[in-house]
This record gives C-alpha cells, sequence and structure tokens, in this order.
C-alpha cells in the first residue's frame, strides 16, 4: 500500500499478494510459513504475472489493479514498548544484523533507538538465547487475540492479478 501515495501504484501495479510468514509476536500463528505450499503457490503466481506482462505492449493497457485495504492507514493505538535484553545475551549481535530498521546499536545490542524500532519482534524471534523480550500488558494481549483466532487456521495467500 506504501506504493500508493507516490503515485506509482496507480499507474504500475499490474498484480499484488498477500503471503503469510509466520507471526512475529508468536510461533502459534501461521506455524513455519512459508511452507513448499505457500512458496509452489508464489512461483505460478510469478508465471501468472509474467503471462500477463508478456500480453501487453503498453502498461497503459493494465486496468486499474483492486486491492483491499486501508488507506491512509488506519492509526494503530496500542503502545508496545522496544525490546529489552536480559543477562542472557552472548553479543552474538544476530538481533542487530536482522532488524528491518537498524534500530539496534551493532556494538551495544543492549541500546535499541525507540525512534526506529517499529516493535516488529523480529530479534525476539531470531536471538538464539531467548535474551530479547518485548513484554507489556498489551503485547500479551494481542498474543491471546491471535493465539485464540488464528492458531489452529491455515489462511492462504490472496493473489490479485
Amino acid at each position: 500500500m506504501s506504493l500508493w501515495r507516490t503515485g506509482v501504484w496507480r499507474e504500475t501495479a499490474i498484480a499484488a499478494g498477500a503471503f503469510l510468514g509466520q507471526h512475529s509476536y508468536t510461533e502459534k500463528v501461521a506455524t513455519n510459513r512459508p511452507d513448499t505450499q505457500d512458496i509452489a503457490i508464489a512461483k505460478d503466481f510469478a508465471q501468472k504475472i509474467k503471462a500477463k506482462i508478456e500480453k501487453i505492449d503498453n502498461l497503459s493497457e493494465f486496468s486499474k489493479l483492486e486491492v483491499p485495504g486501508n488507506f491512509p492507514y488506519k492509526i494503530w493505538n496500542t503502545r508496545p514498548s522496544t525490546p529489552f535484553t536480559d543477562e542472557k545475551c552472548v553479543d552474538c549481535k544476530i538481533c542487530a544484523k536482522t532488524c528491518p530498521t537498524e534500530a539496534i546499536d551493532l556494538e551495544e545490542v543492549t541500546k535499541i533507538d525507540a525512534e526506529k524500532c517499529i516493535k516488529c519482534s523480529s530479534c525476539v524471534q531470531k536471538c538464539p538465547v531467548k535474551a530479547k523480550h518485548i513484554v507489556t500488558e498489551d503485547i500479551e494481549n494481542i498474543r491471546k487475540m491471535l493465539i485464540a483466532n488464528f492458531a489452529d487456521i491455515r489462511k492462504e495467500p490472496e493473489l490479485f492479478i
């Protein structure tokens, strides 16, 4: 959806996909996803996109792609805190290397830039010794809701061509 803001989306989007991955707040939702079935769907999706592209001479031949969602984005009102590091940390730096926003200081992994941190929990999931944590009432409520509503459901990717 962020391409929409640039204007590029309205002009050139020819396909979109919502694929699944294991949830970053709990391993009990979409466990071990993407899996081999998801990869097969993605490969088939890519072939369909390729075929669609090969059929046209100009991007203007594509009709506007309709994709559900919220635009502008809905504001998320929870207040999760940034992760913290406990004494089990072995300074392997995996958390800092995998942080998508580089919010974790590579030299001192206990230092996390709260402005950069998007509370994705990637560092918590990737830590081999389970030394990173996000523990707030908001996060615990989100985890409980996710497990109660989605733990036993296999949701398939949504594709838009």
